[in-house]
């Protein structure tokens, strides 16, 4: 996205109509529309699509358990669920995960640890 959020939700929300609901590629177009609508302050419609990435997950849990509790994990950090964030990139981690998807939520996963005893709630 190179920093470029305007043009990525454009293009992702094309993107979008085109993808088969509950794949690999409409749950991570949703989380990063989620990321990009962040960004650029537009919490509601960054919300929705956070949202629509953790239905997603769902239905990509039938076909790749790891990936979805990836996604899912990074859509609740979205919506500041930290302990279902740290929930799902446990499970994640517990599979099959691949690198360098396994390497960000072992990342992301002492972050959480981190906020956890500084005495956030989630």
């Amino acid at each position: 996205m190179a920093n470029k959020h305007r043009e990525a939700v454009e293009v992702l929300e094309k993107g979008w109509q085109l993808l088969p609901v509950g794949g690999l590629q409409s749950v991570s177009a949703a989380v990063w529309l989620g990321e990009s609508y962040r960004v650029l302050g537009d919490a509601e419609a960054s919300q929705r699509w956070w949202e629509v990435a953790g239905e997603g997950c769902q239905e990509l849990r039938a076909f790749n358990r790891a990936a979805a509790d990836y996604w899912l994990g990074r859509a609740l950090v979205g919506l500041g669920d930290w302990l279902g964030a740290r929930k799902a990139y446990e499970s994640a981690l517990s599979q099959q995960l691949l690198y360098p998807a396994r390497g960000e939520v072992e990342q992301s996963l002492r972050r959480l640890k981190s906020k956890r005893r500084k005495g956030f709630k989630g």
